[in-house]
């Protein structure tokens, strides 16, 4: 059983899909869901969505209205141990591997040939997803025009990512919700994803310099599971000059 962030609801059953549908990963025959929010007329760019930590696709579902009523046709996933991949896999399968993240974001990425403007985006764990995910295959996506970041999970606050770095797993969301006053969608996130993090976190920063493609960087200073000083760090580092880094009030 997953929360519906948006509608404060639990998805327990896979007979709505939401206009989504599921996809079979060829090397362990897992199955994921996926959304796309298409436009009424011809796109004008092509957005490939990460969500964060203990969200899922659906929940950016006013935002990706609007996009595709501005033209642009939205791509995204439910991770592992998320929405309604974790529904379909009977609550198993809960640490959200980056590197599955990124063999199922391919299939989306690379499953059809077309010649759009394309853009990626990600918010809290996704947006450190993203970014690892544009230096990993960015050089393969043709068009590929820029990385648009929010609160990127580049620091995370100290007490969780330290107890979980030591390799204690389980379900540690109930604390980071607790932590920052927001619901959480997946209750079965284990600490093998905070490890991860850690590591990708390290070399994101130790390659910041080689980054290479526009980005744009949001970040709010009260954020309590996301720190802003990773952000910062990251853009100050990276070498391209098109880049903007922006500091926001709001908490997303």
């Amino acid at each position: 059983m997953a929360q519906d962030l948006k509608g404060g609801e639990y998805i327990d059953t896979m007979s709505d899909l939401k206009g989504g549908e599921l996809l079979t990963l060829p090397k362990d025959g897992t199955k994921f869901y996926v959304k796309t929010w298409k436009c009424t007329g011809t796109p004008i760019a092509v957005v490939y969505h990460f969500h964060g930590m203990g969200e899922h696709i659906n929940r950016y579902e006013h935002v990706f209205s609007a996009f595709a009523q501005a033209g642009f046709e939205v791509k995204g996933l439910d991770f592992m141990g998320h929405g309604r991949t974790q529904v379909v896999n009977n609550s198993v399968k809960g640490a959200t591997d980056f590197e599955t993240v990124f063999a199922q974001m391919d299939m989306l990425v690379f499953g059809t040939e077309h010649n759009l403007p394309v853009f990626l985006m990600g918010h809290s764990l996704g947006g450190l997803l993203v970014l690892a995910y544009a230096q990993s295959r960015g050089p393969r996506i043709p068009n590929l025009r820029g990385v648009i970041c929010q609160a990127p999970a580049l620091k995370v606050i100290p007490l969780p990512l330290g107890i979980l770095a030591k390799g204690l797993g389980g379900n540690v969301l109930k604390h980071l919700q607790a932590a920052n006053g927001r619901s959480t969608g997946a209750p079965k996130v284990t600490g093998k994803t905070f490890k991860g993090v850690v590591s990708c976190q390290a070399k994101l920063l130790a390659n910041a310099a080689s980054f290479k493609y526009s980005i744009i960087i949001c970040h709010s200073p009260a954020d309590k599971l996301t720190g802003i000083k990773g952000s910062e760090a990251f853009s100050a580092k990276v070498g391209r000059t098109n880049k903007i880094f922006e500091k926001t009030e709001e908490v997303s």
